[in-house]
Formats: C-alpha cells, sequence, structure tokens
C-alpha cells in the first residue's frame, strides 16, 4: 500500500517491529525510530530491537523522546522530558558498539534530513 501510494520517505515511529518489516520499509526510503523503551531491561522485544538496531544502517535510524510517554531507564516511570533522549542514543551506541558522539551526530542529521530541514552554511 505505501509503495502504491507514491510516498518516498517517512518514519516508523516508536518501531517494536522485527527485521523483515524494518527491512521492507528501509528499502521503501523510511526511517527507524527508536524511543526511550528500548532501554528497558525486562522489556519483551528486546532481543528483537537489538537485531534490528544491529542490522539497520545507521543512516536509516531516528529517535524520539514520545513525551511525556516512553521514558528510558534510569527515568522509567517518571515524565518523559527531550534531555532524556541521551539514554536512548547511549543504548543506539551500545548495541552498534560505537561512539555516542558518532552516533548522536549522525541521527541528528538524519533528523534534518527526514524532515527537510537545511541547515545554514
Amino acid at each position: 500500500m505505501v509503495k502504491e501510494s507514491g510516498i518516498k520517505k517517512g518514519i516508523l515511529h516508536c518501531f517494536t517491529g522485527n527485521w523483515e518489516i524494518a527491512e521492507k520499509f528501509i528499502n521503501l526510503g523510511f526511517y527507524v525510530s527508536f524511543a526511550g523503551n528500548i532501554t528497558y531491561k525486562t522489556a519483551k522485544w528486546q532481543e528483537r530491537w537489538k537485531e534490528v538496531i544491529e542490522k539497520i544502517p545507521l543512516e536509516r535510524i531516528v529517535v524520539e523522546t514520545d513525551a511525556p510517554y516512553l521514558t528510558p531507564e534510569p527515568f522509567r516511570g517518571q515524565i518523559n522530558y527531550p534531555q532524556n533522549i541521551i539514554h536512548t542514543l547511549t543504548k543506539i551506541a551500545e548495541i552498534k558498539k560505537m561512539d555516542i558522539k558518532v552516533v548522536a551526530e549522525k541521527i541528528y542529521l538524519n533528523t534534518l534530513r527526514v524532515l527537510g530541514i537545511n541547515l545554514p552554511k
């Protein structure tokens, strides 16, 4: 249905699917977004997220706060705020075995790209 609609890019919000689903949408030009729930130690999708994050190109990942919900560890159960996004970024960097600064910068640029925001030169 997405293919027939002509949509060329978009974001899979708060992704909880498996690699097969992610790969199909990535191939259509979509980005995959993760929120604070990927940091939950007891989440039933933990292994699925890990596999998706390991396999997905960093160029196709964005993150979200989903505030006021899905607050990452160590603040789970509290109201979520944008500054907590660092915990989601840290988890992605840990899974991808990459430096947090590299991950944060790349995801920032991905966000600008998918939203069509051009920074002044």
